[in-house]
């Protein structure tokens, strides 16, 4: 069965299609919206959705950056680089 989940009215949507930031950064809208089917962007757009979706999210107050998988993986490593007292740690112990 498919599901369509229907995220609409971003507050900022950064589409990331670009190879480069400069080409994410000239595609930045407010409004629109994006279509998600069966766990995949199907669809981004800046106007209105024109369809059916099983599920509504109202992104108003949201930051949208569809395509950017999973952006806080590595999140964890900065901090040893920035925080003395995790430079000579085991990872984890801190």
């Amino acid at each position: 069965m498919t599901q369509r989940i229907l995220i609409k009215n971003p507050l900022c949507c950064v589409p990331m299609t670009g190879a480069t930031p400069i080409a994410a950064e000239q595609n930045i809208f407010s409004g629109g919206y994006i279509l998600i089917e069966n766990q995949q962007i199907k669809m981004v757009g800046k106007g209105e959705f024109r369809g059916v979706a099983d599920r509504v999210i109202d992104a108003s107050r949201m930051i949208s950056r569809p395509g950017w998988f999973n952006p806080n993986h590595h999140f964890y490593q900065t901090l040893p680089r920035a925080v003395w007292g995790t430079q000579r740690g085991q990872l984890f112990e801190w």
